[in-house]
């Protein structure tokens, strides 16, 4: 596809270039769908090892906010993504052995260790806020690239995961986006 001569892919490439060089607030007040369109075509052991670094920085970062957060709702939202995140997790790896055959991941890719990293340099009310905007940041990523896989998925098992794992998603980033406006985080 061509907008303007140049391919979507090379488009694509672009974004995410200039999203990492751009000041954190910039970046960070865009859309990250826009930035997870490389992601949203991830073949199925790409979508397993992505999805799989995402859920586990969700799990990490949400045990985090536990130990550190005094708000109860950013607490409550902590709990209900490690279980939500956690089954989500089981659930891929069931789908991954016995249709996928890749690997699951056992730790976070780079840039998840990295946000994982700079969450735990902060504490108290900065903690909340920085949890909850990367919680915004992932679920929006994660939401887009479960969207396209299944829609567009090759793999019927990860497309129907997909599908099923849709609206829990965007539920939790719905409640993310919620607790983020009402709690002045």
């Amino acid at each position: 596809m061509k907008f303007n001569g140049r391919s979507l892919a090379a488009i694509s490439i672009a974004a995410l270039s200039l999203a990492s060089v751009l000041p954190i607030s910039t970046a960070q007040a865009q859309s990250t769908t826009t930035v997870a369109v490389a992601d949203v075509n991830l073949n199925a052991p790409r979508f397993v090892q992505r999805i799989g670094s995402l859920n586990i920085y969700l799990i990490n970062s949400s045990k985090m906010a536990l130990q550190r957060s005094q708000n109860e709702a950013v607490r409550g939202f902590a709990q209900r993504l490690i279980e939500h995140h956690s089954a989500m997790q089981y659930d891929l790896a069931a789908v991954n052995n016995s249709n996928v055959g890749g690997s699951m991941p056992n730790a976070m890719n780079a840039d998840d260790t990295r946000r994982m990293g700079d969450l735990a340099g902060v504490d108290g009310p900065s903690f909340n806020a920085n949890y909850m905007r990367n919680a915004v940041i992932v679920l929006d990523q994660e939401l887009a690239i479960a969207k396209a896989q299944a829609a567009n998925g090759k793999v019927e098992s990860l497309r129907k995961l997909s599908a099923a794992t849709v609206p829990k998603i965007d539920a939790n980033l719905r409640e993310a986006k919620t607790i983020a406006g009402t709690a002045g985080i």
